[in-house]
């Protein structure tokens, strides 16, 4: 892919941005951590911004200025930069210092509080300030307390600056030192991929520029041995290289990384230093591609990117925001805090919003910006009166939230949204009107509340400017969620009653795709199908995290749910977010963005640079049917056309494909990242084979839409085989040709096949004794045509449970998870709370067993826990001790989960917390006994076939299959053992383990 003009440009401003950002400072034995100068955005923490205050603060390049007047009492006031509380910078051993200056002592104090990534407040006490230059100094890890702070670092909560009732002064910090003690020099040295780019980009053509550099932060050499691996696969380290290194005090040496091959995509580097007997290390990205640039989409279809660039400085607004551009992001999606730019009635603070949608329009994008959360002063009274009642508890937290969160009144509403829209209308074209107000956590109002706030939104931008776009508040999601109990059916309300005060229906849908897509084909549609004035759909945030799935899975539900969005009409696809919010690996929301925190490049911002490059002026042509479970959506414009197919059951075998397109004379196949195939053509035809990721077939010659002309091999399903288990699948061939063809199938003999004929043929599938239940093994066949059609295709099997015949009396259980690797526990980062972690299979383990009878599946499960304590109710059984088993049952629309617990008061629970499209079981029918036993708990339960849609043949085909336990011992939810991944940490059937049933003897 040639660079476009557009980016040639961009790129070369990106690189004079990053000159002076990100210098290392390494392991310094005194480093600046924080320098208070205007683009740190440091200020007062929210509870007091919304009162007249005896006080001013400002930045400048002296540092953070607090000017007080005599007026007032006594205040302690916590000054705040949310970009300071969400990056790791200080190092919880050696010493912590303020540099202070302030024009009089009489009883101000300074103090910092410091947070962890379990999220829990280090408070360094005060220390009074004198006037003139201070130097404030906290030991650590004395002035920590007792309690250790959690793995990964300390970031700065908040400074806490007291003033005593009626001193004048003037305060203005200066900067935040650290002192750290370096007995091990491996700390002292910062090793960092570098590849020439600020966002860690090489663009082809500059491979020569990669390199690690490795910065020294101490006064004297350092001396010592690194190895990296480079690789293509975030889960397969590449071929070890080793260097002996000699780093100059307080110098960089580079060492050139030399790419294994130029295929497109990302990079990993795995790097370990060893320096002295000590050892760190680390993984670093880089990802090759052309930037396709910014630029809007001829064919209308608005790609975005939500994110939070006011959060940073500027400086690291502007990179973030030239880096969504550099991939092709055309909408930038933001909020406008109305707390924030008006934090006193008529007191107006654009400058952020000024610079972020600025920043957007120099970069080619269109600013998205939503009128969202409230203002203090423009609560109405249910909000102001729920906010009382909280402070009355003392809660001041909920009670800002009450304000924050509640409805609006009127007049004060209107004005905030008249202010903004006339601010900024002539730049920005689309205005949304809250952010997820299904949710309780964002909008706490009711119904009616929201129904006329939309209204007088719609009326005042309306006003304005009649031509400007109105969303929706993007809505959170459809059907079950605890966020949605303050106002169930509030988004179906909105559509019904209120579709004439918006122009565009603004969806979200966070999770996997096949959740998503049961949801927008399911409960969506039925509730949009009720609007008064049908509105497009904009899925202006939607997204899968990479905690828990990966950054492959993570690229590719990125490409499956924006085909997916334009299969079905809408108008725009949002992702969320651009940059990760924050450093924990194993925290979801920390792990959305399409980069890092510290800009380096993830999967799917090189998905998303191929994505837009393949898609941008072509409009959807339809679907081609490739069978259940496999997706394919065509695309045309500019002179040729797109296919992007995918597999989404990664069991399903792959099957070849012949497509039609008139006018092609040379197909290609294309990767997610951009790496070219050619695909063979035959009589016309195009030979090509989807796979479980998402790529593309590029057809050239045209615009007229591609036809699916056969499907060359079709397979009898899913092979579902148990260990040394042989099977004949059965496979219908077909010859699109106009002449006859001699085909090979596997091991097979070749045989003739006539033109336009169909036949089945065998193929010889066995199973490996050894195989490990839950194991899918790809076998590979050949599939020979003759003529260059010769492809081999992944049959995958999937190594099966069997439940013998008979009830499970005196039968060994089925499945038993008693071991660290069935565990997913919550408290293992908070060394606080060790004795939370899992301690043994006494803590919580079981054994199950399955089986059928009576026209019912059957479940027995003893759970081993130490502790049982279960007092939720049935919604909330999952908080506490309890069961969730879940099953998907071949040809249905998603997948079941219950929930099985014993109630302290001895009460027997069942919910039903998932459901297949359509069905509505009877729980009375199901029959479920938890019986106490010393050391535990046993679960049995009976579910009749007709309440879930089973029988006997199915069951004799088998199902997917998955259990757990939580484990509560009377503090919180410690976590779960589980059969499989797929029901704790995200819902994905994809995940369950497959079960067949003997038949009855």
């Amino acid at each position: 892919m040639m660079l476009s003009n557009v980016a040639r440009t961009l790129v070369p401003s990106l690189l004079l941005l990053a000159a002076g950002v990100g210098a290392a400072e390494g392991g310094d034995p005194e480093r600046r951590v924080l320098r208070f100068a205007a683009d740190e955005h440091w200020g007062v923490a929210r509870q007091f911004e919304q009162i007249q205050a005896p006080w001013t603060v400002s930045e400048g390049s002296e540092g953070l200025a607090v000017d007080f007047t005599a007026a007032g009492g006594a205040v302690s006031l916590a000054l705040i930069a949310r970009w300071a509380q969400e990056r790791i910078a200080i190092d919880p051993a050696g010493e912590l210092a303020l540099a202070v200056t302030s024009d009089r002592a009489d009883g101000l104090q300074l103090g910092v509080r410091l947070r962890d990534r379990a999220k829990r407040i280090f408070v360094l006490q005060p220390r009074p300030l004198a006037a003139g230059a201070n130097r404030l100094s906290w030991q650590l890890p004395a002035a920590l307390g007792k309690d250790a702070p959690a793995p990964g670092g300390l970031v700065v909560h908040e400074l806490q600056l007291v003033r005593p009732a009626g001193v004048a002064a003037r305060v203005v910090v200066q900067g935040l030192f650290q002192r750290a003690p370096l007995a091990d020099a491996t700390r002292a040295v910062a090793v960092r991929l570098d590849a020439g780019h600020p966002l860690n980009v090489v663009v082809p053509g500059a491979e020569d520029r990669l390199a690690l550099v490795l910065a020294n932060g101490l006064d004297r050499e350092v001396a010592g041995s690194l190895t990296w691996r480079l690789s293509e696969d975030e889960d397969r380290p590449g071929a070890p290289a080793t260097a002996a290194v000699r780093i100059p005090a307080r110098g960089e040496l580079r060492l050139p990384v030399a790419l294994a091959s130029r295929a497109l995509g990302m990079r990993y580097c795995d790097w370990s230093l060893e320096v002295d007997g000590r050892r760190s290390s680390g993984r670093q990205r880089c990802a090759l591609f052309a930037p396709v640039g910014p630029g809007a989409d001829p064919a209308g279809f608005r790609v975005g990117v939500a994110a939070h660039p006011g959060r940073y400085t500027p400086s690291e607004r502007t990179r973030e925001i030239a880096g969504a551009a550099l991939v092709g992001v055309g909408v930038l999606r933001d909020d406008v805090d109305w707390a924030a730019v008006e934090p006193r009635p008529g007191e107006w603070q654009w400058g952020r919003t000024d610079h972020i949608v600025a920043t957007c329009v120099a970069n080619g994008i269109e600013p998205q910006l939503i009128l969202d959360f409230g203002a203090p002063h423009g609560a109405d009274p249910a909000a102001v009166q729920r906010s009382e009642a909280h402070k009355a508890k003392g809660d001041k937290t909920k009670a800002m939230q009450a304000l924050l969160r509640g409805g609006q009144a009127d007049g004060p509403w209107r004005a905030f949204v008249a202010a903004t829209v006339t601010r900024y209308h002539e730049r920005v074209k689309l205005w949304e009107v809250w952010n997820e107000p299904d949710l309780e956590g964002f909008f706490s109002g009711s119904t009616d509340d929201y129904l006329r706030m939309l209204q007088g939104a719609w009326q005042e931008v309306k006003r304005i400017d009649p031509a400007l776009t109105v969303l929706s508040g993007g809505f959170a999601g459809v059907g079950q969620h605890a966020g949605h109990k303050l106002n169930p059916g509030l988004q179906e309300r909105v559509l019904r009653e209120g579709s004439g005060w918006f122009d565009l229906h603004a969806y979200h849908g966070h999770g996997p795709f096949a959740a998503f897509q049961r949801s927008v084909d399911g409960e969506l549609a039925r509730i949009r199908a009720g609007m008064m004035q049908p509105r497009p759909l904009y899925f202006n945030e939607t997204a899968l995290t990479s905690a828990f799935n990966g950054e492959r899975l993570q690229a590719q539900a990125l490409v499956k749910k924006l085909v997916f969005a334009r299969l079905r009409g809408a108008v725009g696809f949002t992702w969320y977010d651009l940059r990760e919010d924050g450093d924990d690996p194993g925290d979801g929301e920390h792990r959305y963005g399409m980069i890092a925190r510290d800009f380096q490049p993830k999967a799917v911002y090189a998905a998303h640079n191929e994505l837009v490059a393949r898609l941008r002026g072509k409009r959807c042509t339809g679907a081609l049917d490739l069978g259940l479970g496999r997706w394919a959506v065509g695309f045309a414009g500019g002179g040729e056309r797109v296919v992007v197919w995918w597999n989404e059951d990664g069991r399903l075998p792959e099957e070849p494909i012949a497509l039609r397109a008139p006018g092609c004379t040379a197909a290609r196949t294309v990767d997610m990242y951009g790496n070219l195939s050619v695909a063979p053509l035959r009589d016309g035809l195009v030979l090509a084979v989807p796979g479980t990721a998402p790529s593309y077939v590029v057809l050239p010659g045209g615009e007229q839409p591609v036809e699916l002309a056969a499907r060359l091999a079709c397979f009898d399903g899913a092979p579902l085989l148990v260990p040394g288990e042989r099977r004949t699948l059965a496979t219908l061939v077909t010859n699109p040709l106009s002449s006859a063809m001699t085909l090979g199938l596997g091991t097979a003999a070749p045989a003739p096949l006539a033109a336009g004929a169909t036949a089945s043929l065998p193929l010889e599938l066995a199973c490996p004794p050894e195989a490990r239940w839950g194991a899918v093994i790809p076998v590979p066949v050949t599939w020979d045509a003759g003529g260059g059609w010769r492809t081999t295709l992944a049959v995958p099997i999937t190594v099966t449970g069997l439940i013998p015949a008979g009830g499970w009396e005196g039968r060994a259980p089925d499945f038993r998870c008693a071991a660290i690797a069935d565990v997913v526990n919550f408290c293992d980062a908070d060394p606080a709370r060790v004795a939370q972690t899992w301690q043994g299979a006494q803590d919580c383990s079981f054994a199950g067993w399955l089986g059928r009878g009576g026209g019912r599946l059957r479940l027995r499960l003893d759970v081993s826990d130490d502790r049982p304590v279960q007092r939720e109710d049935a919604d909330g059984m999952w908080n506490a001790d309890s069961i969730q088993v879940a099953f998907q049952i071949p040809g249905q629309a998603g997948h079941w989960e219950f929930g099985i617990a014993r109630h302290e008061d001895g009460r027997v629970m069942k919910q039903v917390f998932l459901k297949p499209a359509g069905r509505n079981p009877d729980l009375a029918q199901i029959e479920a006994v938890v019986t106490p036993r010393a050391g535990g708990m046993v679960y049995e339960l009976a579910i009749p076939y007709p309440v879930v849609g089973l029988s006997d043949a199915i069951l004799d085909q088998g199902i997917r299959f998955n259990v757990i336990a939580n484990d509560n011992d009377g503090d919180l939810r410690e976590g779960f053992v589980r059969l499989a991944p797929g029901i704790g940490e995200q819902k994905s059937a994809e995940q369950f383990l497959s079960v067949r049933f003997a038949p009855a003897r």
